[in-house]
């Protein structure tokens, strides 16, 4: 029941959010070939960008509503894709068995994203990349705002965490080269700003 709730509520957030993100989640996609693990993957907002890659896609989500969702959306764009459920800290695939990972507004709600990036160092190829899209914390009175709220937001928005910031993680971790590494803010309220970043597994 709270999945389906939760599955809605998502979609009419995108319709909010989807404007904003749209050259963002693009870059998720550009020039990516191979297999391509979508991590989080929802209701599938990072598949338009996806197929317009050609790339053969695995979502990994542990709603099923929002899988359904995914599915039908990969069926409308005619994307290779294959739905799985799980959860980011113990992924249910082989090493080395992707040539890129796509994780965007996940980081944030994952139990510990520091175990979620040793997994994707894991099954990504030696040479693949890793690309991320977040909203982190804050500075000054926003992010005491976010300090504020996020007792209350955490259970509406499924364990959301409005006070992460993994860039520290990701540009820290000792199978991983930093590529790129920037912050925006999209004017969305309360979370935010974002990071975007591309990362080359040298495993």
């Amino acid at each position: 029941m709270f999945d389906s709730l939760f599955a809605t509520a998502h979609g009419l957030a995108e319709q909010y959010l989807d404007p904003k993100l749209d050259e963002h989640r693009q870059y998720l996609a550009e020039g990516l070939d191979g297999t391509v693990l979508d991590l989080g993957c929802g209701s599938g907002a990072t598949f338009p960008y996806l197929a317009d890659a050609g790339v053969t896609v695995y979502g990994l989500d542990p709603n099923e509503p929002m899988r359904e969702r995914a599915a039908q959306r990969a069926d409308r764009l005619g994307l290779d894709a294959t739905l799985v459920d799980g959860r980011g800290e113990s992924l249910p695939f082989a090493d080395d068995q992707f040539d890129a990972a796509v994780v965007s507004l996940v980081l944030c709600s994952v139990d510990d994203p520091a175990v979620v990036i040793d997994e994707l160092t894991r099954v990504l190829r030696p040479g693949g990349e890793l690309r991320i899209l977040e909203h982190v914390a804050a500075d000054g009175p926003r992010a005491r705002l976010q300090h504020a709220i996020e007792p209350v937001w955490r259970p509406l928005a499924r364990g959301c965490h409005l006070t992460r910031d993994p860039a520290g993680t990701l540009a820290g971790h000792d199978a991983l080269d930093v590529l790129e590494l920037s912050r925006f803010d999209p004017g969305i309220p309360i979370a935010r700003p974002y990071l975007r970043g591309r990362f080359r597994h040298r495993r």
